[in-house]
């Protein structure tokens, strides 16, 4: 992964660069002010660029706003560094779609936690775009690596009704496997034996020549490369609850699938909005979680639609718990949990949906699609009541975490043609 740093203090940016290239692995490149780093960016491709944001001769925000307005670098990821903590300066920069905001002194810790996950994306957008290619279909297998023979007989039985699958009981047999028939989709489990999961995928990696989307199956590993898998589901015994984990890898009919053709992974587009925005705007940590329930109550939602291309309607909940809106809000005004009132916590539901959707807005432009949006719609859902279920091929949702809450906040995407 390529990094460009630009940052007018030499001595913050020797210690940014040292962790990027230590701890992450990553290649980079430095300059100290705005014009050289539009002049690197234009110059070479990269990955990401992180950027001071009081930068001499141009202002970090100018930069900003410049690699938006480009043809070639507009979906750049960008991480600003800064000691402003104006919520209006953050607000501003969310609308610029930056990645992330991080207020200095920064740590070694923050870089790993929050730019790790950032370039785990970037390094991912090759698997991406093989995702659509790796369904679980009759036409080409799928590869499942576990050393339980309980658990691949459950996989295979289950995975089977959808599509073809070869099972390897050990690490080093599925490279074996992988080298006399190349996959596209990779399920890893657990006791690989002597290769383990990241060596699997280091070899794997070595012997590609397209993209293979890795997907995790239970616990991941403490030494296993959490950044190389597409995404991680659950690992049942019970064969209707695996069938419900390998739902995402089942092609399926319907108005998302048809969507999905004229706009590659939404899913990804979705989860990094909401894990950016609530990170830059409330400082909790948001991180993408498995789904369980599609509906959490008691919660607020705030509802959107998003139309693409006059051909799709995008309706999108932003669902969360009583207790997740209560504490972003109470972070967002500042205040105790005691000074909160009902219509502040619709308001802060509502703000934070329009970013979110804001995001996915101008992802949808990029894609270079017409979009709009509409304001968003926040209300309270009691308990006990439920929103209603999206139907296999018309939708999806996606669960996060937020610092220590029990409850996972949902994002649901519903797609449907217009009347």
């Amino acid at each position: 992964m390529h990094v460009l740093v630009c940052e007018d203090d030499p001595a913050a940016r020797f210690v940014i660069k040292r962790w990027l290239s230590s701890t992450l692995g990553c290649t980079v490149t430095d300059c100290e002010d705005g014009v050289q780093a539009l002049d690197l960016l234009s110059s070479r491709p990269f990955d990401l660029a992180v950027l001071d944001l009081d930068l001499p001769r141009l202002h970090g925000i100018e930069v900003v706003e410049a690699v938006r307005g480009s043809d070639d670098v507009s979906d750049l990821p960008i991480v600003i560094l800064s000691h402003e903590r104006s919520q209006d300066v953050v607000r501003k920069l969310v609308d610029l779609g930056v990645s992330d905001y991080l207020i200095k002194p920064l740590r070694a810790q923050t870089v790993r936690d929050r730019i790790g996950p950032l370039l785990a994306r970037r390094r991912g957008r090759s698997a991406a775009t093989a995702q659509a290619n790796a369904r679980l279909c009759a036409e080409t297998p799928a590869l499942l690596v576990d050393g339980d023979a309980n658990f691949r007989h459950v996989f295979t039985s289950v995975a089977s009704q959808f599509g073809a699958v070869i099972a390897a009981e050990s690490g080093a047999e599925a490279l074996a496997l992988y080298r006399r028939t190349p996959v596209d989709l990779v399920f890893i489990g657990e006791q690989l034996g002597i290769m383990g999961a990241e060596g699997l995928i280091r070899k794997i990696r070595e012997a590609e020549t397209q993209g293979t989307v890795f997907v995790k199956v239970g616990a991941l590993d403490a030494g296993a490369a959490a950044d190389a898998f597409l995404t991680t589901i659950p690992r049942p015994f019970v064969p209707e609850a695996l069938a419900t984990a390998l739902k995402p890898f089942v092609y399926v009919a319907g108005p998302l699938t048809a969507f999905n053709e004229m706009a590659p992974h939404i899913e990804a587009c979705l989860s990094s909005s909401v894990v950016q925005v609530f990170g830059m705007m409330t400082g909790l940590d948001a991180r993408e979680a498995a789904v369980g329930a599609e509906s959490v109550t008691p919660a607020v939602v705030s509802s959107v639609t998003l139309t693409a291309n006059s051909a799709f309607l995008l309706d999108v909940d932003l669902v969360m718990p009583t207790a997740i809106a209560r504490d972003v809000t109470a972070k967002m005004f500042g205040c105790g949990d005691d000074e909160l009132d009902e219509e502040g916590i619709l308001s802060t539901s509502g703000e934070l949906s329009n970013m979110v959707n804001g995001r996915i807005d101008a992802w949808l432009k990029a894609q270079s699609l017409t979009s709009s949006f509409t304001l968003p719609a926040p209300r309270n859902l009691p308990d006990g009541e439920t929103l209603p279920p999206i139907e296999p091929g018309a939708g999806l949702v996606r669960a996060f975490t937020v610092d220590g809450h029990a409850t996972p906040l949902l994002l649901r995407l519903a797609v449907r043609r217009p009347d």
